[in-house]
């Protein structure tokens, strides 16, 4: 087995990995290696030369409250399914912590894709880091204050990381922003700025799910807004259902959503957020 960075003629299997292990269509696995791919931004457990486990690495940083700290989500972990239960996703994990302090990453981040996963991570030295709070509406969509407008990528993030300037978070590149809001569009949803009375500024990252329910895969607003700005959010989308995720900041009930493992003790408290994860 050898543990190393992506080489550009690992892209054709790379791709046969990722449909084989997470089904996806093969137009959705084009899409992110054109937006996203880098060989040195991925890893890979290669057999012979092919790829039988993989993972990849998106830039970003973790800001707010003082921090900004280089870092690395990491996305799309994936072992041949005729390979799992031989540790070779421990391994790369391992291998995936070392890269990343050669790339001059203080840590790295993911979400794990289900409840049983936290345990699986916590073995590779992760810790659960972030969390969120769930915001639900229910009713029919009724006339009131709050303008709610498409918002290109660039204003976008602009906007978030004004709203997230007093909390931990992940920044993500503009590259992941395009690609998250192309993909957000896909299904009718996308990048929104949402005006609110008193001169307020909210933002939503909205998506409809294969069922058809409407998902804000974050919401953003100033404290004690946050739901005017989900309920103007439900009135632009003509839904009676909207499920949301935003900031745990002070939430007894706070969701556990990402882990971190990082290179040096960073104080983050119940607050950190994620939010964005192209999950």
């Amino acid at each position: 087995m050898e543990y190393r960075s992506a080489r550009p003629e690992d892209v054709p299997g790379l791709k046969r990995l990722w449909e084989r292990c997470f089904g996806d269509d093969p137009a959705f696995i084009d899409r992110f290696f054109a937006h996203l791919f880098r060989p040195e931004h991925m890893a890979v457990c290669a057999l012979d030369g092919m790829p039988v486990s993989m993972v990849a690495f998106l830039p970003c940083r973790l800001r707010g409250a003082g921090a900004d700290l280089p870092c690395a989500y990491l996305y799309a972990m994936a072992t041949d399914p005729a390979r799992q239960g031989r540790g070779l996703g421990q391994a790369l994990l391992r291998f995936a912590h070392s890269y990343g302090r050669e790339q001059g990453w203080r840590g790295l981040t993911l979400v794990p894709a289900d409840q049983g996963l936290f345990q699986f991570y916590a073995k590779a030295e992760f810790q659960t880091a972030f969390f969120y709070r769930q915001l639900r509406w229910s009713g029919s969509p009724t006339p009131g204050a709050g303008v709610v407008s498409p918002a290109v990528p660039e204003a976008y993030r602009m906007l978030r990381e004004q709203l997230l300037a007093q909390i931990p978070h992940l920044d993500h590149t503009l590259p992941f922003l395009t690609h998250a809001e192309q993909e957000y569009r896909r299904t009718g949803g996308g990048l929104f700025r949402i005006e609110l009375p008193g001169g307020f500024a909210a933002c939503a990252a909205v998506e409809r799910s294969a069922e058809g329910v409407w998902q804000a895969k974050e919401l953003l607003a100033p404290e004690g807004r946050q739901e005017a700005a989900l309920a103007a959010l439900a009135r632009r989308l003509g839904t009676g259902t909207l499920i949301a995720r935003t900031t745990a900041s002070g939430a007894r009930q706070a969701v556990p959503f990402g882990m971190a493992r990082w290179s040096e003790p960073i104080p983050q408290g119940r607050s950190a957020y994620l939010g964005l994860a192209l999950d």
